[in-house]
């Protein structure tokens, strides 16, 4: 889902349309730490790397490299003003990236941040109602330090997982110790979080940038051990080690039937016994890089500490252990930019990968297919699931076009895809036009699941800006199935405040549900990291409120309530302190 999005709202984004409307696995939440982190942390134009440029959703990758190549002919940046000299950058697209990019003016020294973030969806809550997260990131110099803490929602341990790391990166050489991740071409072979790997192969980039610590509670997706990444003039290199454990479902016999993904753990294991599937993995990648051409050919060995024996999938992979690798290139042209990649595993397991995308002063384009066969499984990959295989092939396209302030797009996409939606199919249609200190938007779409379900979806937004201290936001959404009677409609306001170090957000919404088979979705937009998506099948009222108090070096306090009024009325309490460590 990840991608589509990033390569959607490059198009169509605007104010605070910058997050999905509901974050369903680690990646997608990854996703969404890494822009709200950005929101409250500007990138700094003068130290920052393509890749910390490219965690801006709705930047275009072809601008940050070029962002990136501008300053260095340019030297340094005085201001973010100069950033309206970077070829094909929009005054728009500039107006929206000041608000998240900053210039400094003295060299570094100690820093870092702390946080402490907890939520809770009922007041009062029990032990499993409660979820918390904390970080705690020192940098100096060429180091990094990060250690993690998380608990879960349903999770009765207090500390439900806990990961640390460290990181060197100078020059052409990286390192990490600890937890990790690493991503390459398209991720059929490697693939860390919300990667957007196969654009970066192609930049002018004299560092590492594949491995990177966690900072994110990824604990069925991190990696932990050791990796190195070298540069050696055109080529880069990378080795890795990583030896973890995996909770699973097991069969009768004791053998494994698949690994456990949603980072919840059964009930029934004590903590002595979880992460009982111990994962030891190597690996390497090897690419070279042209002027316009960039290619890169990757490989893992991975074992398990019990054999896995699909119960629903004869063609899944069976034992212990298994090879996997690909190859994949990145090719730019002119505004074309295409990437590549086809795997293969043990057992006769093939997949592929292809995104082409063209971007030009009126026209932006993007198509892309991707698929596996039932055998192919690279645990390391964005494809991980052993039983239910099918041969699967995914296409999907947009399609944005601007002219005299306005903005049209069409967009989608068929089939299940990690990078698309929890829908197997979605045709979506979205015009945007921008009138003085007021943008309007019309959203309509139509979602399908093969025969089985249906649906029509409307959404109506109008945004106003009147003044830097305020912005008002008005939302009408209708969706309703077209098998059934059932049918949901949704009317929202949002009101967002600014005054010196305080802001805050009001919100409201009334759902007004008829028949099964519908749900309605609203993000509500906190501050400082801590909103929320809402969802509901009932008729309901819903109430929110948000605030934070920032201060200097990123440090401040945020505050959220959010109320539903159905039978009886529930109220969920987030809160977030950080604090710079400058």
């Amino acid at each position: 889902m990840a991608l589509v999005w990033i390569l959607v709202c490059s198009v169509f984004s605007e104010g605070w349309e910058l997050l999905p409307e509901a974050p369903v696995n680690e990646d997608d939440r990854a996703l969404q730490e890494e822009v709200e982190f950005r929101l409250s942390h500007p990138i700094d134009l003068n130290r920052a790397t393509v890749d910390e440029f490219l965690s801006i959703p709705w930047l275009n990758p072809v601008l940050a490299y070029r962002i990136v190549s501008f300053r260095n002919a340019l030297g340094r940046f005085e201001s973010p003003t100069q950033l309206r000299s970077v070829p094909g950058m929009s005054t728009s697209c500039c107006d929206m990236l000041s608000r998240l990019v900053t210039v400094t003016k003295t060299e570094p020294g100690w820093g870092g941040t702390a946080l402490m973030r907890m939520t809770a969806d009922t007041i009062p809550f029990g032990r499993y109602r409660w979820s918390g997260f904390g970080r705690i990131l020192a940098e100096r110099d060429y180091w990094k330090g990060i250690a993690l803490w998380e608990k879960d929602r349903n999770e009765p341990d207090l500390t439900d997982w806990i990961g640390m790391g460290l990181g060197f990166s100078k020059g052409r050489f990286g390192m990490v110790i600890g937890d990790y991740t690493f991503g390459s071409g398209l991720g059929v072979v490697f693939s860390g979080p919300y990667r957007r790997a196969n654009a970066r192969w192609a930049a002018d980039v004299k560092g590492p940038v594949l491995l990177k610590l966690v900072k994110s509670p990824l604990e069925t997706r991190a990696l932990c051990g050791a990796g190195t990444e070298v540069l050696c003039g055109d080529w880069r290199v990378v080795e890795f080690l990583s030896y973890v454990g995996r909770d699973a479902r097991f069969n009768p016999d004791g053998t494994v039937a698949r690994l456990k993904l949603d980072g919840l753990h059964d009930d029934s294991l004590s903590q002595a016994e979880r992460n009982l599937v111990k994962e030891f993995a190597f690996g390497t990648a090897l690419s070279r890089q042209w002027q316009r051409v960039a290619v890169t050919a990757d490989f893992a060995h991975v074992r398990y500490s019990r054999d896995f024996a699909p119960v629903d999938s004869s063609s899944s992979f069976f034992g212990h252990a298994l090879a996997t690798g690909g190859f994949g290139a990145d090719i730019r042209v002119d505004n074309y930019r295409l990437g590549l990649e086809g795997g293969i595993s043990t057992g006769g397991g093939v997949a592929g990968a292809l995104d082409l995308a063209g971007d030009w002063q009126e026209l932006t384009a993007g198509f892309g297919l991707s698929g596996y066969s039932k055998k192919y499984f690279a645990p390391l990959g964005r494809w991980r699931c052993l039983t239910d295989r099918k041969e699967r092939l995914y296409a999907r396209a947009l399609l944005g076009y601007r002219m005299y302030g306005f903005k049209f797009g069409i967009r989608g996409n068929t089939y299940r895809d990690f990078r698309i939606d929890s829908l197997p199919a979605r045709l979506e249609t979205r015009l945007t036009k921008r009138l003085g200190l007021s943008l309007f938007s019309l959203k309509l779409g139509r979602s399908f699941e093969l025969e089985q379900r249906r649906y029509r979806t409307s959404q109506c937004n109008i945004e106003l800006e009147p003044t830097q201290r305020y912005y008002i936001r008005f939302t009408i959404a209708d969706k309703y199935p077209e098998q059934n009677n059932g049918r949901g409609r949704m009317a929202a306001s949002s009101l967002r405040m600014k005054c010196g170090h305080f802001s805050g957000v009001l919100s409201c919404a009334r759902f007004d549900m008829t028949g099964t088979g519908v749900r309605m979705y609203l993000h509500e937009h906190g501050l400082m990291r801590i909103g929320s998506s809402y969802s509901t099948a009932e008729s309901s009222w819903r109430f929110g409120v948000a605030s934070r108090f920032g201060f200097r070096n990123g440090s401040g306090l945020g505050l959220r309530l959010g109320c539903t009024r159905k039978a009886t009325l529930v109220f969920e309490f987030g809160g977030q302190l950080e604090f710079g460590l400058n």
